[in-house]
């Protein structure tokens, strides 16, 4: 594992950032460890995809009013990937926020109602305008007796 320094504050100091997260965790996430994790009300679990193929990160966002930024990331899409998320969170600060946004991929929904079962769980709109027109498009299909290429 290599070493990263990372600012700590405004004055420009630096510190070995991999000794704030345990070795396992180094190899599968990077933390931004200097991110201040007090009064999170809102949290935004997004994925992004990388290098070629479906290769995915995990990104876990503060998307507060006036604090938005990236809390945690993870080198996968899985549902391991983002219990590790919220272990590192902790229990305590896993309790915290009044608000989940997500999309539909059902192993975020899953482990959003395990570990934030308390939070509302805002999905977002391009996944149920998605799921909202192909219901009605199956509805008019078999309504209307449409099939494909008539």
């Amino acid at each position: 594992m290599v070493a990263a320094k990372q600012p700590t504050g405004l004055g420009g100091e630096q510190r070995d950032a991999a000794q704030d997260y345990p070795e396992s965790d180094s190899e599968t996430s990077r933390v931004r460890v200097w991110a201040d994790l007090t009064g999170i009300e809102a949290v935004g679990i997004d994925e992004i995809r990388w290098q070629h193929g479906h290769r995915y990160l995990t990104l876990v966002y503060r998307i507060d009013p006036g604090h938005r930024r990236l809390l945690w990331t993870g080198q996968t899409r899985r549902v391991k990937t983002l219990l590790r998320c919220f272990r590192w969170f902790g229990r305590e600060r896993t309790r915290a926020p009044r608000f989940v946004c997500s999309d539909m991929w059902q192993p975020y929904l899953t482990v959003v109602a395990k570990k934030a079962g308390h939070a509302l769980h805002v999905l977002d709109r391009f996944h149920i305008a998605l799921n909202m027109n192909t219901a009605i498009a199956t509805a008019d299909k078999s309504r209307w007796g449409w099939r494909r290429g008539s």
